[in-house]
């Protein structure tokens, strides 16, 4: 999920490049990141593809991340993934503290429909 909204993001910032645009620092930054993230992705998803046993992968990508801590693309990060875990919270807090802003319908008088006045 967090990996194609970034995808989504740096073709956007691309193509705002191309078109003549110029980009901020961050979103540079952001463009870099992305694109290193594509390119380690793939071995990434190879080592995960070997059938080897929970403990085998735990160990492979123990030393992976002592010897190379670039490896993991930035969207298995903790600092990304406790990003995501927040903007999901919020959602479900603003659902539960306005559910006609989540889509549930209303009557004129305020309402949710299937519930007794």
């Amino acid at each position: 999920q967090i990996v194609a909204q970034d995808i989504r993001l740096a073709a956007m910032l691309v193509l705002r490049a191309a078109r003549g645009h110029t980009l901020t620092q961050r979103e540079v930054r952001a463009v870099r990141r992305t694109g290193k993230d594509i390119v380690m992705l793939v071995p990434f998803t190879v080592i995960l593809i070997m059938p080897l046993s929970p403990l085998g992968h735990v160990l492979v990508f123990g030393f992976l991340q002592r010897v190379w801590p670039g490896f993991f693309p930035s969207a298995f990060t903790d600092v990304r993934q406790g990003m995501l875990d927040m903007y999901s919270a919020l959602l479900t807090a603003k659902s539960r503290a306005d559910p006609a802003a989540a889509g549930g319908a209303r009557t004129p008088d305020g309402v949710a429909r299937g519930q007794a006045a």
